[in-house]
């Protein structure tokens, strides 16, 4: 099941007040061309564009995933607690997910080296604001991907 978790600033004197990042855990992705294709909303369209313009191959697949977009792997995002930055790999595969996710993926930040945080790992810690170093609130949320239900958790 598709899931993610914002982290927001909630400390008013900070200047990133009511922002902050998201980490996904595993996601199906599909050829960024098809993903586009699916979308229905013009907004989003333009937005994948730009995307692909850039050189991306692969999109996160929007859920439910009525167009039967092909699954050709996984995007798994990790962070690095020393630089505050997320970074995401995408798994090309056509394995299933649980076979994907045994593949080696960097242990290391690309920056400094420092051991990068699963998904799991993450949540289950507390991330502080890279500008006032406050703890982030978090949101998690989940797709029910038959229906495209999200569902929203807050901690």
């Amino acid at each position: 099941m598709p899931v993610g978790c914002e982290f927001v600033c909630k400390n008013e004197k900070c200047k990133n007040y009511n922002t902050g990042f998201s980490l996904i855990g595993p996601w199906a992705i599909g050829n960024i061309d098809a993903v586009i294709e699916a979308q229905t909303l013009e907004a989003n369209k333009r937005e994948m564009d730009g995307l692909r313009q850039k050189g991306q191959t692969h999109a996160c697949i929007i859920y439910p995933n009525v167009n039967n977009v092909k699954v050709v792997g996984y995007r798994v995002g990790k962070w690095c607690p020393v630089c505050k930055i997320v970074w995401n790999y995408d798994i090309l595969t056509s394995e299933p997910i649980e076979e994907a996710l045994k593949k080696e993926l960097p242990s290391g930040c690309h920056k400094c080296s420092g051991k990068v945080l699963s998904f799991n790992e993450v949540i289950d810690s507390s991330v502080e604001c890279p500008v006032c170093n406050e703890k982030l609130q978090q949101n998690r949320w989940f797709v029910n991907e038959g229906s495209g239900e999200t569902k929203n958790e807050k901690s």
